[in-house]
């Protein structure tokens, strides 16, 4: 073969490369999720477009509703979702901030420890209505 062939055939091969990229540059599926592309279940799709495990459900078994300010539905595991329930507990001995977290399903996993620090400032804002012990 001549040099010239090769190098046509080399020059043919570049553009058949480069129109091959892109065509899939152009023709690539979206990795985030969105309405018309959903995560798969159980996960949820984020604001940002990004597949997130679902949050918890919200803590249902709460019999100790605490003193009532505060108190109130609080994202204390940071899911997005306010889903669980916190509220000055204890006394009369000393009284702390505790949470039923969301997931709770007894009666006996209604309070996170006085040693688990919660700060009910950096668990945005509580949803005060809606309140399961004094509606």
């Amino acid at each position: 073969m001549s040099p010239a062939v090769i190098i046509g055939i080399i020059v043919v091969l570049i553009v058949l490369a480069i129109g091959a990229y892109e065509y899939h540059k152009k023709h690539k599926k979206a990795t985030g999720c969105s309405a018309t592309n959903p995560c798969p279940a159980p996960q949820t799709c984020s604001a940002a477009g990004a597949c997130t495990p679902a949050p918890r459900p919200s803590a249902a078994v709460v019999t100790d509703c605490g003193y009532p300010t505060p108190r109130g539905w609080y994202d204390v595991q940071k899911q997005g979702v306010k889903n669980d329930y916190c509220r000055n507990v204890g006394g009369p001995g000393p009284v702390w901030f505790s949470c039923a977290l969301a997931g709770t399903t007894t009666s006996a996993n209604q309070y996170t420890p006085q040693t688990q620090v919660v700060d009910p400032a950096s668990s945005h804002d509580a949803l005060v209505t809606g309140d399961i012990c004094f509606q």
